[in-house]
């Protein structure tokens, strides 16, 4: 089965199959998120490439972002012993408050997202393919005690696929996937709403986030002599906690840890038809059927133990940040759906550096335009991350840019 929708680094991780090069990674291509181990469906991020694994993240990100735009540095190559692999990826994310514009008691806003993946493979010894993918993504986002973002994506597909000369296959599809996150202030509620004094005057507190998102992947009709597309539903889990304290009048943290896992399971059945041949002997036809939901997941095991098996993969990921200016990340993934790898990575933030810079010279209020624009509404991301399994260890770098209110 082949799975584009931009979950292309499970290509990278599936040569312990048959057929490796079919296989696009279940999770975002949002290097941020691959650092993580992948889990990218559940951890909240204002990465333009994270819808492609959760439409919710749309809905999340309007609530506090204007625009994200995000793309590769270059494109993504790599090689082993069954051939050759090229992506390249971009994305975009706009939001808006739609709270001045509604009478209602708790913040509204909206967003859409827009993504397109293109991968080439090469193998021997007369393969290769080329996969296209263009993501719309709808969100909309709710802020009463907690964070909700709701989000519905469409996904246009089309592959190429030669196994021999002169023998081509070609497939378009277009599928649907569907999301949704929660994320809870835990330390807030316990303690009470921040009060307004506490941004004016800043003093350091504690801060505790948990969030919980589940979302399915690539539903919808597909051609019947394709076998280049899955479904997938994904569940998953994240806790941050830190201290945080602010800057010119916005939330800063300080330094933080997350812990996030994520389950993912193929949304396919085995199923059987009985027929009777000519000759009058009775036989079963087995073959692979959708199905809508997940059947095979456990909350507990698979979340919390971190337990795996043939029908359910694991994603782990930890993540360390200060000051929202440097970001180190650990992960791994395991399970026969998910594949066996570690990944490690780091990331930059432009805003971070720029408000430890006005720390350092006393300048906790910048009143010029252009550092005040760099300090509090627009960032500029960098991210590496690297993934090594028993076949390889492809890189990723990502340059993205937030602009906030």
């Amino acid at each position: 089965m082949k799975n584009l929708k931009g979950r292309v680094i499970f290509l990278l991780l599936s040569a312990c199959t048959t057929h490796a090069a079919a296989q696009l990674l279940t999770s975002s291509p949002s290097v941020d998120a691959i650092g993580m181990g992948g889990v990218a469906a559940s951890l909240p991020s204002d990465n333009a490439m994270a819808p492609m694994a959760n439409p919710a993240q749309v809905g999340l990100f309007s609530l506090n972002g204007i625009l994200s735009v995000g793309t590769y540095v270059s494109p993504t190559s790599y090689s082993n012993w069954w051939g050759n692999q090229s992506v390249a990826t971009s994305s975009a994310v706009a939001g808006m408050d739609l709270t001045g514009y509604m009478n209602t008691p708790f913040r509204v806003s909206i967003g859409l997202g827009y993504s397109r993946t293109g991968e080439n493979s090469t193998g021997y010894p007369y393969f290769k393919s080329y996969d296209q993918a263009n993501d719309v993504s709808f969100g909309i986002g709710f802020n009463y005690f907690v964070n909700v973002g709701l989000g519905f994506g469409l996904n246009w597909i089309s592959s190429s696929y030669q196994n021999q000369p002169l023998q081509n296959q070609e497939s378009n599809a277009t599928t649907y996937s569907y999301g949704g996150i929660v994320q809870i202030p835990v330390a807030e509620i316990l303690q009470g709403e921040k009060k307004e004094g506490a941004i004016d005057n800043p003093t350091v507190q504690s801060i505790a986030n948990l969030a919980v998102a589940y979302n399915v992947r690539d539903m919808g009709s597909i051609p019947d002599n394709s076998t280049l597309f899955s479904r997938q539903g994904d569940l998953g889990i994240n806790f941050e906690i830190g201290v945080e304290s602010s800057f010119n009048g916005q939330p800063w943290k300080l330094l933080s840890v997350t812990l996030a896992r994520e389950a993912d399971e193929s949304l396919t059945r085995a199923d059987s038809v009985f027929y009777t041949l000519n000759r009058g002997d009775s036989v079963y036809n087995y073959f692979e059927a959708y199905t809508s939901a997940i059947r095979h997941m456990s909350p507990f095991n698979n979340l919390i133990v971190g337990t795996y098996g043939t029908n359910v993969g694991v994603r782990s990921g930890l993540q360390i940040q200060a000051a929202e200016f440097l970001y180190l990340r650990f992960g791994k993934g395991a399970g026969s759906f998910v594949g066996n790898y570690t990944t490690f990575g780091f990331g930059i933030r432009l805003r971070g550096l720029m408000r430890l810079l006005c720390l350092v010279s006393n300048d906790s209020n910048p009143k010029g335009f252009l550092m005040s624009l760099l300090t509090d509404h627009v960032d500029l991301q960098f991210d590496y991350s690297k993934m090594t399994s028993w076949n390889g260890a492809p890189a990723f770098n990502e340059l993205n840019m937030v602009v906030k209110p």
